[in-house]
């Protein structure tokens, strides 16, 4: 039996301290600096066009795996970093793509009328 012990070779990947954010997808994160939050944080959503969030349920901004790897929500947009800490993120993360801005239900369809008997 062959034992090894040790580390498995491979890359790390990270991105310098304080430099990755999330936005709401369509507007902002209310009472958060710039609109974002870092992070471990909620957002709550506020729409640009002024209209009411729907859900408006605070929306969590993942936190930042260490190290990253290409599964991980930050990988597309903060970009390739390497040496590990020392790039800034390159993007916001965009979250809460799912929640509707002042979009109101479809109505159902009216109803074609009954036609009259024919006598």
């Amino acid at each position: 039996l062959l034992l090894l012990q040790g580390q498995v070779g491979g890359a790390m990947w990270g991105w310098k301290a304080g430099s990755a954010y999330c936005e709401f997808d369509k507007g902002t994160c209310a009472g958060a600096a710039d609109g974002k939050v870092s992070p471990g944080e909620s957002c709550t959503p506020t729409c640009s066009n002024g209209e009411e969030p729907s859900p408006n349920s605070p929306i969590a901004c993942p936190d930042v795996a260490a190290p990253a790897v290409p599964e991980d929500d930050w990988w597309i947009p903060c970009e390739f970093a390497t040496p590990a800490g020392t790039v800034p993120c390159a993007q916001t993360l965009k979250i809460g793509t799912e929640v509707l801005c002042g979009v109101s239900p479809t109505p159902a369809p009216t109803p074609a009328p009954t036609p009259a008997p024919t006598p």
